[in-house]
Order: C-alpha cells, then sequence, then structure tokens
C-alpha cells in the first residue's frame, strides 16, 4: 500500500509541476509541491471531525 500511494503522490507532484509549468509558464525549477496531510481527527466540518462524518457514512477507511 505505501508504495501505491508514494507513486500517487509522485504524479500528483509531477502533474502540479505541469500544471503551473502550462498555464503560468512557471519554471519547474522554482516550483515546489508540498502535500500537507491532515489527520482527519484534525478537520472539522459541521461540528463534526472528518473521521465521525467518514465512519457515519460508511467509510472502510475513516481516517488519513
Amino acid at each position: 500500500m505505501k508504495r501505491s500511494l508514494h507513486g500517487k503522490k509522485q504524479q500528483l507532484i509531477e502533474g502540479a509541476t505541469l500544471l503551473l509549468e502550462q498555464v503560468l509558464n512557471k519554471p519547474r525549477s522554482t516550483t515546489y509541491v508540498v502535500i500537507d496531510e491532515i489527520n482527519t481527527d484534525n478537520w472539522g466540518v459541521g461540528g463534526e471531525t472528518v473521521t465521525a462524518l467518514r465512519l457515519k457514512a460508511g467509510s472502510p477507511s475513516p481516517q488519513v
């Protein structure tokens, strides 16, 4: 699973870099992409944590 997630993050970084390069003419060498993963217990919507909302919705993986 970790390897698959690593590959997806790499694709996200490459895609975001390409988008900024193509749309804004931003040089690749000065484009920084940061993936900041926030634990779902630390993120709230409508007064509830995202973890709780995902559990209510029956998500198989409520936490990130």
